[in-house]
């Protein structure tokens, strides 16, 4: 994968004067809107994808909905905010969920803010809140008292989750309330941001017709049900209002003048985001780690087995609540299911005076943002906590929660991990949401663990028995850490597939080893490095073993740094991070986590393309596992037609498993990226056609022209620059620089390996993925009949959840070509006309499987129309990008007739039986 998301923006880090030590600072484009194509993108996991590619020690900044975040990601400085927590408070950030997310009104926050009485029942010191509009209390209060034992059991029991809270109407009267439901919830990261409505417009209509959804279930329930009668002779549920709970909530909130009709929809607006936060996710992981361990098993079941009493008649038992939440075991398990698998940034405010945090400043009014991932995972601040374990924290512990008692019990134990694991807190203080959350999932866990037979589907190990036996270090069984991490991907129709085991090899020998293991079983594999690709099964595979090469994942150079060894489970950012440091790079992937040896063996063109070719042309020499056994070193004086065939002809041959470059001198390049509206569309396009065509066409220039289309944004372009030299609005790019229509600029001096990190936040992991990839000939009357069919086609998929809808134009130069030869060429078959050529790449990112289908079936309507158009225009080119082809496209069929036979002719002799044709079913095949 090379330029699949280019169409996306950039990240730069800049150092600003705090109170204390330098804090790097995210800029972001427009105030208020923060880093606009990250956030846009990806809200949620913006701050996490910053600290994990710049720093766990430093603190860094940016800003959202005009406010200033300081993110601390080093448990030292974690563990001292919550030390000093008397000059920091939640309660802003409360405030702020409750305006943005919720959507109470400005005019009526003074309301909430002004109860400073507290939760317990007690009005805390100093308090003039009357009685009436303590708001806070009567929240919690009606919590604790009707989701609490016998009303939270009757609850859990009941056989349909909807019906549970609000009953079976409110349903019935809103059939659509589901799917506005969810469209609303996934926008949370959105709204918290106070990104305004006129970019993000569907998800406040949806969110505004949940409210109204609710209003109008209100107005029924009022009208047809008794909502005044709370006490035990009034039933437990009732189809109408649902549970007790709801109709308390409604009794105290209706007394509360400013809450109006429309502000008390918008509350049960907001206990129905509550309610569906991580607690189903920590049910099945608990259930998950209960099944797959039977002494586990066997220990919860003792614990569980005296909190049920049992009943006559069939009914179903009893459970003592209280007496389940005191069992040591199961909240210890419970504790670890929330550490390991639940993620998420806490966030305060420092509401008193500026503080210092081991001498980084943070301002009265600022934010603090927290995750947990941070101290989650962190032996060295656990083992300083006093809670060291032979289990690692990437690993599931039950006991990790458990220490003796003086009597030499075991007891669950929280103290002493204040910033280390985030509790639910206990006491009057207790947040009334998190006391909810945790009864419910451990009564939940508890009827299904108690009173129902079920275990773990074991799959199929008999392809694994071997490589079990001959590799065992190596091998991750479904279920394990080691698994789950082979198996998570970019493009989530990858991280869907489940192989039967994976094995990661810690060398060239040991992958020939287990290639020949597989082998001589005619065991189907896939084999992954970076794992970056669109097409699913391309390096992970149902039933059979993945191959994980990412522990081959070296990087080294030569004495005089003129050639680069890397490993063939490395990435480019990687790699780009090493070679940097020596002050040379190797041409590659435009992306940090693209693997270097996938993308090679498809060409690999890049940012210093123009002046170094593709990556393929850097290659001096392959080695390779076949499939006979052989471990074998192919270049130009050994094997050398495997060596021709391997730059550009994929996986068929053999798994690579080193690769030695020619590298480049590199520093500092600069970059920028320049984002229009369609107004600018005309000018762009002229431009772009005569820098591509320009016979003196600078080397170190290289452009990205951008299409793309979001369900929130529109229609807009972006051009990506990249200089590779540090000069600042180089002169190759003069006839953009004026253009009118430009809706922001961003622009920096950087070196490759940063800005290949930076590319990773534009298109993040979990999202589903196509691509496809056609050339036409440079011409500007192609490019604006294709922009008419990229705008029909983008309109067609406007309603898809999460829609990315984007063109990508990179040109192949005349200045790429004569690189390419200069350095040896490849078995691409690319030939270059005078006035260029344009790689098109579609990118098409949505939220849900749902829709796979439809996005497929769109793409490759909009791949048919681009190339009739450019056969009628006669510009078309039969060449196709195999790291960016769609799934019905034959990228090497594309290379010309003589490239193509002699790909399957160098195939048939270096694997003859057609095991990388017929046992590894991913990838394109010839």
């Amino acid at each position: 994968m090379t330029a699949t998301n280019s169409h996306t923006g950039f990240l730069f880090l800049v150092n600003v004067l705090a109170r204390g030590i330098l804090i790097p600072v995210v800029p972001y484009w427009f105030p208020h809107l923060c880093h606009l194509f990250s956030i846009l993108r990806n809200t949620a996991d913006f701050p996490v994808q910053i600290i994990r590619k710049y720093s766990w020690e430093r603190p860094i900044q940016f800003r959202a909905a005009g406010k200033r975040f300081t993110v601390f990601a080093n448990p030292q400085h974690i563990e001292t905010i919550y030390k000093n927590s008397r000059f920091i408070s939640a309660r802003s950030i409360t405030e702020i969920a409750s305006r943005n997310i919720v959507g109470i009104p400005a005019d009526v926050m003074p309301y909430y803010q002004a109860d400073d009485s507290g939760m317990a029942a007690e009005v805390m010191k100093g308090s003039k809140v009357l009685q009436e509009d303590r708001i806070l209390y009567q929240q919690a209060h009606t919590a604790q008292k009707y989701l609490a034992a016998p009303y939270l059991d009757l609850l859990v029991k009941r056989s349909h989750a909807r019906e549970a809270m609000m009953g079976s109407k409110i349903l019935d009267l809103n059939p659509d309330l589901v799917a506005d439901f969810w469209t609303a919830k996934d926008a949370a990261p959105d709204f918290f941001r106070g990104l305004p409505r006129w970019l993000k417009p569907k998800i406040y209509t949806a969110r505004e017709r949940v409210v109204k959804a609710i209003g109008k279930w209100h107005d029924y329930a009022f009208a047809h049900g008794d909502h005044i009668l709370t006490e035990p002779g009034d039933p437990d549920w009732g189809p109408i209002w649902g549970s007790k709970y709801v109709k308390a909530r409604e009794n105290y909130m209706i007394k509360m003048k400013p809450l109006t009709t429309h502000i008390r929809a918008a509350e049960d607006w907001g206990l129905m985001f509550g309610a569906n936060g991580n607690t189903p996710a920590v049910i099945f992981w608990y259930m998950f780690e209960a099944l797959r361990d039977s002494e586990l098993a066997r220990r919860l079941m003792a614990e569980l087995t005296p909190c049920f009493s049992q009943k006559a008649g069939g009914e179903k038992d009893d459970l003592d609540i209280s007496r389940l939440v005191a069992q040591p075991l199961l909240q210890s398990v419970y504790a670890e299911v929330l550490r390991l698998r639940v993620s998420i940034l806490v966030s305060r405010i420092v509401e008193h005076k500026d503080i210092t945090i081991h001498g980084h400043g943070v301002q009265r009014g600022e934010y603090i943002v927290m995750p947990t991932d941070a101290v989650h995972f962190n032996e060295e601040a656990w083992v300083r906590a006093g809670r060291s374990s032979k289990i690692p924290l990437s690993q599931f512990d039950a006991a990790r929660f458990l220490v003796a008692s003086d009597n030499g019990e075991l007891e669950f134990d929280s103290d002493g991990l204040g910033g280390l694991w985030i509790p639910f807190g206990r006491g009057d203080r207790l947040c009334s949401g998190r006391h909810v959350a945790k009864l419910k999932m451990l009564d939940s866990f508890a009827h299904l663990f108690h009173n129902y037979e079920m275990e773990l589907m074991p799959m199929d190990l008999g392809k694994c028995s071997r490589l079990i036996t001959a590799f065992q270090p190596e091998v991750g069984l479904p279920g394990s850490s080691q698994y789950a991490s082979s198996t998570s991907f970019w493009a989530e129709q990858q991280t869907a597939m489940m192989p039967s085991c994976v094995v990661r090899p810690t060398d060239a020998l040991q992958v020939s080893s287990v290639l020949g293991n597989l082998v001589n079983g005619s065991c189907p594999f896939a084999v992954r490095g970076g794992g970056h690709s669109s097409a699913k099964g391309a390096s992970n595979i149902n039933g059979g073993v993945l191959i994980d090469m990412r522990s081959l994942n070296s990087t080294t150079l030569n004495h005089n740094s003129s050639l680069a060894v890397i490993g063939a489970g490395q990435i480019w950012g990687g790699a780009y991070s090493t070679l940097g440091a020596r002050g040379v790079t190797v041409p590659g992937g435009r992306n940090n986590e693209i693997g270097v040896a996938g993308s090679v063996m498809g060409g690999a063109l890049g940012y210093i393309a123009t002046s170094a070719g593709w990556g393929a042309d850097a290659v001096v020499e392959f080695e390779v596992a076949l499939a006979d056994g052989r471990l074998i070193t192919a270049s130009a004086t050994s094997h050398s037609d495997l060596f021709r065939a391997l730059k550009g002809g994929g996986s068929n041959f053999g798994i690579v498993t080193r690769l030695v470059m020619r590298t480049t001198p590199i520093g500092n390049i600069w970059i920028s990226n320049s984002m229009y509206d369609s107004s600018a569309r005309k000018s762009i396009t002229k431009a772009f056609h005569e820098f591509v065509a320009n016979p003196g066409y600078d080397p170190k220039a290289n452009l990205l022209m951008n299409y793309y289309y979001t369900a929130d944004g529109g229609l807009r372009f972006a051009n990506q620059y990249t200089y590779a030299d540090p000069v600042v609005k180089p002169p190759a790019f003069d006839a953009f620089y004026p253009i009118p229509g430009q809706l922001g600029n961003e622009s920096a001096l950087t070196n490759i390996a940063d800005y290949s990190v930076n590319q990773d936040g534009t298109s993040p992991h979990g999202l589903w993925q196509i691509t496809f990839s056609t050339t036409f000939k440079n011409s500007i009357p192609q490019l604006n009949d294709v922009w008419d069919a990229f705008n029909q086609s983008s309109m067609k998929v406007a309603h898809i959840a999460g829609i990315s809808w984007a063109l990508t134009f990179e040109p192949i130069t005349a200045s790429l070509a004569a690189a390419s030869r200069a350095r040896g060429g490849n078995i691409l078959g690319v030939t270059v006309p005078p006035e260029g050529l344009l790689l098109t790449l579609g990118s098409f990112t949505f939220s849900s499987g749902a829709d796979y289908d439809i996005i497929d079936c769109a793409a490759k309507k909009l791949l048919s129309e681009i190339e009739a158009i450019a056969m009628k225009n006669g510009v078309y080119e039969s060449w196709i990008d195999l790291n960016h082809a769609f799934r019905t496209q034959n990228p090497f069929k594309g290379y010309g007739k003589a490239n193509y036979d002699f790909l399957k002719a160098t195939a048939k002799k270096y694997d003859p039986a057609g095991v990388f044709q017929t046992l590894k079913p991913g990838g394109f095949k010839l």
